[in-house]
């Protein structure tokens, strides 16, 4: 009797282990990699990670430019060992094509695929790098095992980004970063923050611009664009007419709403050499400085653009640390702080000189309606 409860305890245990294996086999990232290579995949993927982050968030610089080419170099020195099996060589020339493809190279992204594809129906990577190529469709298949339909997910989470389904992308996002490595969860938040960030956006109107909200460091042209845009504050300026960014650019700065307060009150503000481009990109002090000029204007209250300059005269310390007294900015910055047009980055400093975003912009611009 106890001989046999013991054997059936043995038989329980070793189903117990076996499909313990099974699941973990089946969450394994790189279960076709041998343990001494493991560890160089995952820091592969990690950096094609960071890279496509930074594609999709248009951050292609000099640091990625050198990222990409360590990483192709270190790709192509793993394809040459010996003893590689077929599905990690495919997923390493899809992470390759991949990278190609953020490079905008996608002949030669393309060529990355069909080698990848031969060598192994079905990679992850391959069926992502297909997608983007618009070679085939991203479908699951019940072969993808667990931790990659999490890598399926997250890049359904990128193409609702890019299709401004944005609330849809957070929750993917959310959902694939339970799952994955940390690195992925490193590399894609900035993305999935971007899309927080854009959720409120009318995408049903007709004259909304996406593109515009999405840029990272807009121009003085781009603000007025989405001024214009997203809402009715230029009506006085442009006669509620869809300028284009030239012409409207030429109408508001011969109007003043781009100079210092002070210049817009005197009407000192013909700016004949047009020292003010409409390709400068905005800082913190010209988003201010353009509110507080378009909030008084049409509130015709030009007397009270000064109010501080004149209520803090002879005072020597500012009641904010960053931005003097004596600053051609100090009325316009203090006057959409107290509005709360915006905001103190840190709760006691403005940071004048931290550029603007689209999205930030056109937030500022609903508290001034």
């Amino acid at each position: 009797m106890k001989k046999n409860i013991f054997t059936q305890l043995l038989i329980f245990l070793i189903l117990v282990l076996s499909f313990s294996c099974t699941s973990l086999q089946q969450d394994v990232m790189i279960s076709s990699v041998d343990a001494e290579n493991i560890e160089e995949f995952q820091e592969i993927e990690s950096q094609v990670a960071l890279l496509d982050a930074s594609f999709c968030l248009g951050e292609k610089n000099s640091v990625t430019t050198k990222l990409t080419e360590d990483t192709i170099k270190q790709i192509d020195i793993l394809l040459l060992e010996s003893g590689l099996e077929k599905e990690a060589q495919s997923r390493l020339w899809a992470l390759k094509g991949i990278i190609f493809f953020t490079e905008g190279k996608k002949i030669k992204a393309s060529e990355c695929f069909d080698f990848a594809n031969d060598l192994y129906k079905g990679e992850v990577f391959t069926m992502i790098l297909g997608s983007r190529l618009e070679l085939v469709k991203l479908t699951e298949d019940e072969k993808i095992a667990s931790a990659d339909k999490k890598l399926l997910l997250l890049e359904k989470a990128i193409n609702d980004f890019k299709e401004a389904k944005y609330l849809d992308a957070v929750a993917k996002f959310d959902e694939a970063f339970i799952s994955l490595p940390s690195y992925y969860h490193y590399a894609y938040s900035k993305l999935r923050n971007k899309a927080w960030e854009l959720k409120s956006i009318n995408t049903d109107s007709e004259k909304t611009d996406v593109n515009l909200l999405q840029i990272n460091e807009i121009t003085i042209g781009q603000m007025l664009m989405i001024a214009q845009n997203e809402s009715d504050l230029l009506y006085n300026y442009n006669a509620g007419k869809n300028l284009s960014e030239n012409e409207l650019y030429k109408k508001i700065n011969s109007y003043g709403l781009l100079n210092s307060a002070n210049e817009f009150m005197q009407g000192t503000f013909v700016d004949t050499k047009n020292k003010i481009s409409k390709n400068q990109k905005i800082n913190r002090y010209m988003c201010a400085r353009f509110l507080w000029n378009l909030y008084n204007g049409n509130k015709n209250t030009k007397e009270n653009l000064s109010n501080y300059s004149v209520m803090f005269a002879g005072q020597k310390e500012s009641p904010i640390p960053d931005v003097p007294i004596n600053s051609q900015d100090f009325d316009a910055v203090l006057g959409c702080i107290e509005l709360e047009f915006m905001n103190l980055t840190d709760g006691i400093n403005f940071e004048g000189e931290k550029s603007v975003s689209g999205i930030e912009f056109s937030e500022s611009l609903k508290k001034v309606q």
